[in-house]
């Protein structure tokens, strides 16, 4: 670029020069704020299989019951209970199903009956 520009008007090279270096450091700072932005903005998922391995299922914990509730909407009963995605192969997944039911106080939802 500086090449080019010089080229063209060959008494402003200084000028070109200084300028560039200006504009290097500036695109430089509008990518590290953009990034700043973005890494503010992100919210991870939730890892609720992480989450019932150490938690103490307190029915007061939003995490607990949206990872229960999430459970429950991937839970079939058709005479056993049947678990889908991404829970079918989550070891311990009936205890911490039986759990879910005692602590959120959901009796009426009908697999837990």
């Amino acid at each position: 670029m500086i090449g080019g520009l010089s080229s063209i008007c060959p008494s402003r090279r200084g000028d070109i020069s200084s300028l560039v270096l200006r504009a290097m450091i500036t695109g430089t700072c509008v990518s590290l704020v953009n990034a700043c932005i973005a890494g503010l903005l992100f919210v991870p998922p939730l890892d609720c299989v992480q989450l019932f391995k150490g938690s103490t299922f307190d029915a007061a914990d939003e995490s607990i019951q949206k990872c229960c509730q999430d459970l429950f909407q991937s839970t079939y009963n058709n005479g056993t209970i049947w678990f889908e995605e991404p829970w079918n192969n989550v070891q311990n997944i009936t205890l911490f199903f039986s759990q879910c039911c005692q602590c959120c106080g959901l009796s009426d939802v009908p697999v837990c009956i």
